[in-house]
């Protein structure tokens, strides 16, 4: 199943997801429509809403407003991808300037703003205490994680466990709301929570994996969370590689602010042709292992096909 037969499976529901979403953004003012759309318009948007889709689709589920809570999940992404970038100061997504870059910090900022004050109105509409409760919990998860990823590349916490942490937080917990969302009220709810929890975990360390390819392959600069002083997986890996000079050296390297481009350069050239690579990549498998566990108790069905391939992409792409 490739992801226009996944799209095809759940076409009702996307389409008016769609039409929903672009609604939203026509009442609003026209600057907000307009980095709305743009954002909109980047690759590889629209995973959460499917994944809730899928999930309602695969547990059976038709007690779940799967189009609406949809597009307040999307706006709430959003949401966090314009602050992240003003937080990070960061120029490029995907290859395209970010919205900061484009309409400057407070423009990001404050359309930030209008989108969470928009999910939180589209909750209330609904008015699902349950759903609240997940929406509400991942909220502060994903606000926590933000902090956390602040703090410890203040203090050079190159710790794997905090790592798991900030990510799980700051990007799984979002797309865990929308398995589980999608699944609830049914027996499935809480393993269909913990998948997404694997999912979105998968999903950024394969994130954070690509952040050392080329930029051909992958659209965005190589190495930028090493010049936004980031300490993801294959860095934490090559460090661990390293004798204790050696280490030091490095970590001398990363603090400087900004680094300069031969840094940069020097340490990504370190990174891929390390163990670090191959054992970021066997530490995504293994996410999507243990999602594929938790997703094998469900019913056969497509839409139960259609999440296991999306995972699954996460080890081939």
């Amino acid at each position: 199943m490739n992801l226009s037969e996944i799209e095809q499976l759940i076409s009702s529901p996307l389409t008016n997801f769609r039409q929903t979403y672009r609604t939203e953004l026509d009442t609003a003012t026209p600057l907000i429509g307009d980095v709305g759309r743009y954002l909109n318009d980047a690759p590889g948007k629209q995973l959460r809403p499917m994944l809730l889709m899928l999930s309602a689709g695969a547990t059976h589920n038709d007690d779940v407003p799967s189009e609406r809570l949809s597009v307040a999940l999307e706006m709430l992404h959003n949401c966090t991808l314009l602050h992240d970038d003003v937080v990070d100061n960061s120029q490029l997504r995907h290859g395209r300037a970010t919205v900061n870059r484009r309409w400057g910090n407070k423009t990001a900022v404050l359309c930030g703003d209008y989108f969470l004050a928009r999910v939180m109105l589209m909750l209330n509409e609904i008015n699902d205490p349950d759903i609240n409760r997940i929406i509400d919990r991942t909220v502060m998860e994903m606000s926590t994680g933000e902090l956390l990823q602040q703090q410890r590349c203040q203090e050079r916490d190159a710790s794997e466990q905090n790592y798991y942490d900030t990510i799980r937080k700051k990007t799984a917990s979002l797309m865990a709301a929308c398995c589980e969302t999608g699944a609830i009220r049914t027996r499935w709810q809480s393993q269909m929570q913990e998948a997404g929890m694997h999912i979105g975990t998968a999903f950024q360390l394969r994130d954070d994996l690509l952040d050392f390819m080329p930029p051909a392959f992958t659209g965005k600069p190589t190495g930028n969370d090493i010049r936004e002083h980031k300490l993801t997986l294959p860095l934490i890996a090559y460090l661990r590689t390293l004798s204790q000079g050696r280490r030091r050296e490095i970590e001398k390297m990363l603090v400087q602010d900004p680094l300069p481009d031969q840094t940069v350069v020097h340490i990504v050239h370190n990174v891929v042709h390390s163990p670090a690579i191959q054992e970021t990549q066997r530490a995504i498998a293994a996410q999507v292992a243990e999602a594929n566990a938790k997703l094998a108790f469900l019913d056969d069905s497509p839409f139960k096909e259609g999440l296991m391939q999306i995972t699954q992409q996460l080890v081939e792409s």
